[in-house]
């Protein structure tokens, strides 16, 4: 079972060395994943290829692969967007070791047009499997500015036909206008999924985790250092506790 969820924001050296960067934060904190699935940002296998028409630095399939052998040796899962070749299609992907036959899923396309050129917007009928029950989870996936514009809440009213536990993950590359309010839900609503977001862009909005009220427990930014962050749903759901006393 799914004890908690986390993010990996990437912002030092131009995006250089992507895999390598992971792993040196996964080798710190390896006791804290809890089987948790940690959110990576948007664009991951671009590496510091980000002008309009570059080749992804490592494909998406060799990255897929690798971020599956660090799914079994550090007991952790992965929801990752990656430009896929030969489509150019900006996808999200679950990965997982535990997964039957490929340790990954597909989850969602890119619908949104940034104007970065590094990938295809998807105009065809999306997957029917986003969210995808997995481990006791609901896992959704909105690519950065496909949480814009009512997308994100589109997505909370469906996962909020679940009763189970929920979670939306949020790779991006995002500016910093974007989820500046705490908490990023009306606190008096209905309690709705967790949240994640990891972004890669400096100076852009911090990576966070929400509770199910839309308090953010954890959020990185400021630093302009590579962050691992975990969080178990139990620490999410005490977080979310104390801010409703301070409300």
């Amino acid at each position: 079972m799914i004890e908690g969820i986390g993010f990996f924001e990437f912002v030092t050296d131009g995006w250089r060395d992507p895999l390598g960067s992971l792993e040196c934060e996964l080798e710190k904190k390896a006791c804290r994943f809890h089987d948790a699935p940690v959110v990576l940002p948007e664009f991951f296998n671009c590496g510091d290829r980000c002008d309009p028409g570059d080749v992804p630095a490592i494909g998406a399939l060799q990255t897929r692969r690798f971020l599956a052998q660090f799914s079994r040796k550090y007991r952790v899962a992965f929801v990752a967007a990656l430009v896929d070749e030969p489509s150019r299609f900006n996808s999200a992907y679950l990965i997982d070791a535990d997964l039957a036959d490929d340790p990954w899923r597909l989850l969602c396309h890119k619908r949104f047009d940034d104007c970065s050129k590094l990938y295809e917007p998807f105009t065809q009928e999306q997957s029917s499997r986003n969210p995808l029950f997995w481990k006791g989870v609901h896992v959704a996936a909105l690519i950065c500015n496909d949480a814009a514009f009512g997308g994100y809440e589109k997505m909370l009213a469906t996962l909020k036909l679940n009763a189970e536990r929920s979670v939306v993950c949020i790779p991006a590359r995002m500016g910093f206008e974007s989820f500046q309010n705490d908490p990023i839900l009306n606190p008096h609503d209905a309690p709705g999924p967790y949240s994640v977001l990891a972004n890669s862009k400096p100076g852009g909005c911090p990576s966070f985790i929400a509770g199910r009220r839309g308090f953010k427990a954890v959020q990185c930014g400021s630093s302009g250092a590579n962050a691992l962050a975990v969080r178990t749903w139990a620490e999410l759901d005490t977080w979310e506790g104390l801010c409703n006393r301070w409300q």
